[in-house]
């Protein structure tokens, strides 16, 4: 689904000068459903092999990457379109420079979507994803298939039963 954000910013580099916000709405649409269906996942994946002592240490790392990330790329964007315009004054080069920036970002996108393909289809391969370097679950158990917070629920209730 990362492709979809991808598809989605590129989408938005070709539209022009002169486009209403009917243009607009399917390159919103395929954007909301994309990062609907890609955060919630990469946060579970990100936090999988994250003790429950820990998660909060976990999830702030993940926030702020995130952040950093996003401040970054926004900063690039910016000077990408900056060079592109070059001094000129007209909706037509805003325009331009804009879409020059968001094929670049189009482009990080997909080459994080392959990064991320490859590596977790790799991680799967292999086995249990995290869950099994954790040791909170067994492989094929139902608590290695649940978020993070289900999981330490669950060893937290194993836990209580042992003792």
């Amino acid at each position: 689904m990362v492709s979809a954000s991808a598809t989605t910013i590129l989408y938005f580099s070709r539209l022009g000068v002169h486009e209403g916000f009917w243009n607009l709405v399917p390159g919103m649409l395929l954007g909301g459903v994309g990062m609907a269906a890609v955060m919630a996942p990469a946060t579970a994946a990100a936090l999988a092999g994250v003790s429950v002592d820990k998660m909060g240490v976990g999830s702030a790392v993940l926030n702020s990457s995130r952040q950093l990330g996003g401040s970054t790329g926004m900063a690039l964007m910016g000077a990408i379109m900056v060079h592109e315009i070059g001094g000129q004054q007209s909706p037509e080069a805003f325009v331009h420079g804009f879409s020059v920036s968001l094929k670049f970002a189009a482009a990080i996108a997909m080459a994080g979507a392959l990064v991320a393909w490859v590596t977790l289809r790799a991680h799967v391969r292999r086995g249990c994803p995290g869950v099994a370097r954790s040791g909170y679950a067994t492989c094929g158990s139902a608590a290695s298939h649940s978020s993070p917070l289900t999981r330490g629920l669950a060893v937290s209730a194993q836990a209580r039963a042992r003792a």
